[in-house]
């Protein structure tokens, strides 16, 4: 007979991988167009519209105040846009508004009709290849970016972007001579050193990864995705306290990351700490609905609190965002099997997950054991009945 550790450490341990290979989440701050009017870049020729210049007015005295109302830029871009739907600055503003509300399926939308209109709006580009990123979408982030260093000429920022997101995918050369561009061009690039923290950690050069984070973090102290870095890097070294404390430091400084918040939940969930885990991917999943991985960990993590009704519910949608995923099978088989005693349904996710998976598996997965367990269930009901 097959042997497996204990289910729930089993299964914890699977969900970790999953959201391991899904936590490559892109979180460089989304920038709005120069919103003042002095210094805004519009297309020749082209007057703004009185609502437009309205929406810039509020914007101005918002970032005066150091105070933003989302939903109420977003009512004002709309109204832009709505009454000429030709500007491009005014979609990309939109898209601004709307993503810092975690409407992020909207702010595509409105930031690729920004390009559409004006193809060379760097700025918008720039913001879709970071939402692309952070939702998953890495190839065409890349595509995005490297059209973007395709025009830079001398310029370090695109190289630097393109250098994170290949970095993030794992082709570590490609993203370590690119971030070396950039610092060729913008000596003090914070984005380029940190390709280079990622390209380094990714290949398990801790020492060099923990040089250049020391050289980054005297440029900007207080970057979040540096201290992001840092939490990663401490928990490659085993320092889970430690690494906890400068993840919820990166969420401190900036509270709208995913990726810190991913992490946070990765070691809460080899800790057992539920609470953590589904607090943590809550708020993933209030900016980022489609993240799948999210839904099966938080849903471990309600199994674990009691709230069975809530995982079903977290399994169900993850089910439907993936429905290949195999993994996704597999937790809401186990979740069907053990806590809702639904055992046709379950045998039905057991097996979906192994034809999905393939023949891959090792003898001692604990897939097998479920299985078995499962039928042999099914057996004793039939006779019993």
């Amino acid at each position: 007979m097959r042997r497996w550790s204990a289910l729930p450490g089993a299964i914890g341990l699977m969900a970790a991988l999953c959201a391991t290979a899904c936590a490559a989440v892109g979180d460089r701050e989304r920038r709005a167009a120069p919103a003042a009017p002095s210094t805004a870049t519009e297309a020749p020729f082209a007057p703004r519209s009185p609502q437009y210049e309205a929406a810039l007015r509020a914007y101005d005295e918002q970032r005066r105040l150091t105070v933003f109302d989302w939903a109420a830029l977003e009512a004002r871009f709309r109204a832009a846009v709505e009454e000429d739907g030709q500007n491009a600055e005014a979609w990309l503003n939109l898209g601004v508004a709307l993503e810092r509300q975690g409407k992020l399926a909207e702010a595509d939308v409105a930031w690729s009709r920004a390009l559409a209109l004006d193809p060379g709006l760097q700025v918008a580009a720039e913001n879709r290849a970071a939402l692309l990123s952070s939702v998953g979408r890495a190839d065409e982030a890349i595509e995005l970016y490297e059209a973007l260093v395709a025009r830079a000429g001398e310029e370090g920022a695109a190289r630097a972007n393109l250098a994170v997101a290949l970095a993030r995918e794992g082709e570590l050369e490609r993203a370590k001579a690119l971030a070396r561009e950039a610092l060729m061009y913008e000596p003090a690039s914070v984005q380029a050193l940190n390709a280079m923290i990622r390209a380094h950690l990714a290949a398990g050069e801790v020492g060099l990864a923990r040089l250049l984070l020391a050289r980054a973090l005297k440029l900007a102290e207080n970057d979040p995705s540096l201290h992001t870095l840092y939490g990663t890097l401490l928990e490659r070294e085993g320092n889970d306290s430690a690494a906890a404390a400068e993840l919820r430091k990166a969420i401190s400084l900036r509270a709208e990351l995913l990726e810190p918040r991913v992490l946070l939940a990765r070691i809460a969930l080899r800790r057992r700490d539920w609470p953590t885990v589904a607090e943590q991917l809550e708020r993933v999943l209030q900016r980022d609905p489609t993240a799948w991985f999210a839904l099966l960990d938080r849903a471990l993590a309600l199994e674990q609190l009691g709230k069975a009704s809530e995982a079903r519910s977290a399994l169900e949608q993850a089910l439907a965002l993936a429905p290949k995923a195999p993994l996704v099978h597999l937790s809401l088989g186990v979740h069907l099997h053990l806590f809702a005693g639904e055992l046709e349904r379950a045998r039905e996710h057991y097996r979906a997950f192994l034809s999905l998976q393939g023949g891959s598996l090792a003898d001692e997965h604990p897939i097998f054991e479920l299985l078995e367990r499962c039928e042999t269930a099914l057996r004793e009901k039939s006779v019993q009945e």
